[in-house]
């Protein structure tokens, strides 16, 4: 008797230190369920998407002295106003993990039970249960970074005094008369005073057209190997040179012809995508007004477009909501869209888009599962 009573408690020992060794875990959301102490809060993440968009304005200025770029250039191409055009130069899309405020879980522990074991993101990823450590963790979460708006100054006009050799003012001589009575006589004498005035435009821009023309002159003299008298630079000192007296005459020019500058600034928009999303208009873009909201009628909608081509396992089967919760996301295209053109194209894991299951088996003491926590998902079961 003695013999079957030691087996027997054998037998309950191996069948508890089996039961023992085996790890079984509840979610239940937090909305539907108080938090104890001990459990662990996760949630399951959503995509974010982000939309940087570069836009070039291009400036263009009217000349001061536009007028008489004909009479003294000839038939020259000039900028007729001051106007502001606007361009999408580069429209790039990004996607990131950020915390789902519908999927917050409390993680409840039955059999053996260490929360040290269980890692988790900053954002309350899952990353592991049974973790042994997180090395992978700071590459699997690495994505697009926030950027600020940037917003750059708006260039300045050329004006004549900033190029000028000479004063806008001149030195002006005027004479009057005056009677004076002189040996019984009257006569008229002169008298001369003296004022500076404003130069009108057509005399600063003569002087102006003056200039350039020396400049042309000079750079002709180099050219040609002229310098009344002296050495005449060669080599690099000959380059610098004619480079120098070709700006000078370009921003001189510019007084009479106008000139162009362009501004490149970038903006960034944020769209976390709801289920059943298929064309979001995420701004409005015109060529004459620039970046503009959605509230607006003006210019045109810049889209996004989503096209799901795979569902990761569309059966949800959460009656029994029993284990952990985690997420099958749903592979998407994803397209940028501004009048009728593609700018952009790319295939992402839209986390939203797909379902939330339950992992329901028991996890022996020495089983590890990993998870990707940019996306919910079961990496692996070792």
């Amino acid at each position: 008797m003695s013999n079957k009573y030691s087996l027997y408690l054998i037998a309950i020992g191996v069948i508890f230190s089996f039961t023992a060794c085996k790890i079984s875990y509840k979610a239940q959301k937090i909305s539907e369920t108080a938090i104890s102490s001990g459990d662990i809060v996760y949630t399951l993440p959503v995509t974010e998407l982000i939309v940087d968009v570069e836009v070039t304005e291009t400036y263009s200025y009217k000349g001061p002295f536009a007028a008489y770029a004909g009479k003294y250039f000839g038939n020259v191409n000039i900028e007729n106003s001051d106007d502001i055009t606007y361009a999408l130069t580069k429209l790039e899309i990004f996607s990131r993990p950020i915390p789902d405020s519908d999927n917050y879980y409390s993680l409840k522990f039955g059999g053996f039970r260490n929360s040290k074991r269980i890692a988790l993101t900053e954002d309350a990823f899952l990353v592991s249960l049974n973790a042994t450590n997180q090395t992978d963790l700071v590459q699997e979460i690495a994505g697009k970074t926030d950027k600020q708006f940037q917003t750059k100054s708006t260039p300045d006009k050329i004006s004549y005094a900033e190029l000028a050799l000479r004063s806008v003012r001149e030195l002006t001589y005027d004479t009057t008369y005056r009677e004076v009575f002189r040996d019984s006589v009257v006569i008229k004498e002169p008298v001369i005073t003296q004022k500076f005035v404003y130069k009108t435009p057509e005399k600063q821009a003569q002087e102006l057209a003056d200039i350039i023309f020396l400049l042309r002159d000079d750079k002709n003299a180099l050219l040609k190997g002229e310098n009344d008298g002296g050495q005449v630079p060669d080599g690099a000192a000959l380059e610098i040179m004619i480079r120098e007296l070709s700006k000078i005459e370009k921003e001189y020019m510019s007084l009479f012809t106008g000139h162009k500058t362009n501004v490149t600034n970038t903006y960034q928009f944020r769209y976390t995508p709801q289920p059943g999303d298929t064309l979001v208009p995420i701004f409005r873009f015109s060529n004459i007004l620039g970046i503009l909201p959605n509230s607006t009628d003006n210019g045109n909608p810049v889209y996004t477009h989503f096209k799901p081509i795979e569902l990761k396992n569309t059966d949800t089967n959460i009656e029994n909501n029993k284990g952990f919760a985690y997420r099958m996301p749903a592979i998407t295209t994803l397209s940028l869209i501004f009048d009728k053109q593609i700018y952009a194209v790319s295939e992402v894991e839209i986390n939203q888009f797909g379902t939330v299951k339950f992992f329901r088996k028991k996890i022996g003491r020495n089983q590890k599962i990993d998870f990707h926590p940019s996306s919910g998902m079961i990496k692996s079961i070792r």
